[in-house]
């Protein structure tokens, strides 16, 4: 796996290992602007987890059971729709805030 500027230190701080409750199984994620990247380093990561797993419990059963999958439809910023909910939180919270003064007034 080659890819230019991928070091160490930023993998470890894009992958998302997350245990799923009452079972011993471990979601990994990782984040990249490259989904080949990102793809290819959750292989590498699980990969590599798997061989030391059974180094170190030689009897263990350690595998995948979901491969990777890449999103088809990636999810992007929607700004229009950000922009309209911050207007309308202020708005609302403004209102909201002078009702609460003539309240306490």
């Amino acid at each position: 796996m080659k890819y230019d500027g991928l070091e160490a230190r930023n993998v470890v701080e894009s992958l998302i290992v997350n245990p799923i409750s009452n079972t011993q199984i471990l979601q990994i994620k990782y984040q990249s602007k490259d989904p080949n990247e990102a793809k290819d380093v959750l292989k590498s990561v699980t990969d590599e987890f798997i061989v030391t797993a059974k180094e170190l419990v030689p009897n263990g059963n350690v595998r995948v059971i979901e491969e990777v999958e890449l999103p088809q439809n990636p999810v992007s910023p929607n700004k229009k729709n950000e922009y309209s909910n911050s207007i309308f939180s202020r708005t609302y919270g403004k209102c909201r805030f002078s009702f609460l003064i003539r309240i306490f007034r």
